[in-house]
């Protein structure tokens, strides 16, 4: 499995998309960095979105007055969620094999 960041343009707003990708090849976005600045004379502002869980959207989190700000935030949760989700597998797995 590996990570990487991907970008997509939508006109006006660009998206960061971190992607999961399996051993099959199979890839799922596990969070999303939205860039967004209708006009130059308007300032940027960055928001992220978390789709780690079923590829379901859990909604903003925060804004980010840069990118590398919002990338540090996400890395930071998705960090803390794995963990999260790791004890939780971790505690029904030793369930299931008692």
């Amino acid at each position: 499995m590996k990570l990487e960041w991907k970008k997509y343009s939508f006109g006006w707003q660009k998206e960061t998309r971190l992607v999961l990708i399996d051993d099959d090849n199979e890839r799922r976005a596990i969070a999303i960095i939205v860039e967004s600045q209708k006009d130059e004379s308007e300032t940027k502002s960055f928001h992220f979105y978390c789709t780690l869980h079923f590829g379901d959207i859990e909604g903003l989190f925060c804004s980010y007055k840069s990118f590398e700000e919002a990338k540090r935030a996400t890395l930071q949760f998705l960090k803390e969620e794995a963990i999260k989700t790791m004890k939780e597998i971790t505690y029904i797995t030793n369930f299931i094999d008692e």
